[in-house]
């Protein structure tokens, strides 16, 4: 007995044949916004002139527009998401990389947050002079480096967006006031290079 599989109807508010749906996806993906070789890819014989009108068929046209325009939204980071990003990593407490007995925990046991945090681990293998005694295998050692972002940044990043930290390019008075520049005149003599002045 084979276990029954169910296939999800693909939505087509658009009325599109099988080809031009296949067409839209190719033509917002794989195919780079290029008609040719989505047209291609869709199954119709290759002809550039076809893949230039089929693209301004007014159904094609509005298929492609909400494609690309479902694909934008997923795309898109808004505000909240990237604060949340710097926040993680203003957050990020070192330990939290360790075990109990100071070693690096294996990845598989780092925390959403934590894994977020990091910007590179580095392993490198190194044979150590010398050979195990039960075995005679060389003995390996193993290099950890782990690269966290910048914390001081991020915590720069969350105090600006909180309002605490305002940049003010410009000149300050002795009582706080921000100073508007003056009028510099310069005057450039005429001389002759290496004339005396």
């Amino acid at each position: 007995m084979t276990p029954e599989t169910s296939v999800k109807p693909v939505e087509n508010p658009h009325k599109l044949s099988p080809k031009e749906l296949i067409f839209v996806e190719c033509y917002t993906g794989i195919s780079k916004f290029n008609a040719s070789d989505a047209y291609k890819r869709a199954g119709f014989k290759p002809n550039r002139h076809n893949a230039a009108r089929l693209i301004t068929k007014e159904n094609v046209e509005q298929a492609i527009a909400k494609r690309l325009g479902s694909r934008l939204r997923t795309l898109q980071m808004d505000g909240d998401e990237a604060l949340e990003g710097i926040s993680r990593i203003a957050r990020l407490q070192v330990r939290d990389v360790f075990d109990a007995e100071g070693n690096i925990k294996p990845v598989h046991e780092w925390d959403a947050d934590t894994a977020d945090a990091l910007e590179s681990v580095k392993v490198v293998e190194r044979k150590v002079v010398g050979a195990d005694e039960a075995t005679g295998k060389p003995i390996l050692q193993y290099t950890k480096e782990i690269k966290f972002h910048d914390k001081l940044r991020a915590r720069e990043l969350m105090a600006k967006a909180a309002g605490k930290l305002v940049e003010r390019h410009g000149v300050v008075g002795a009582k706080g006031e921000l100073l508007k520049p003056r009028r510099v005149i310069v005057e450039i003599d005429d001389a002759q290079p290496g004339a005396p002045v």
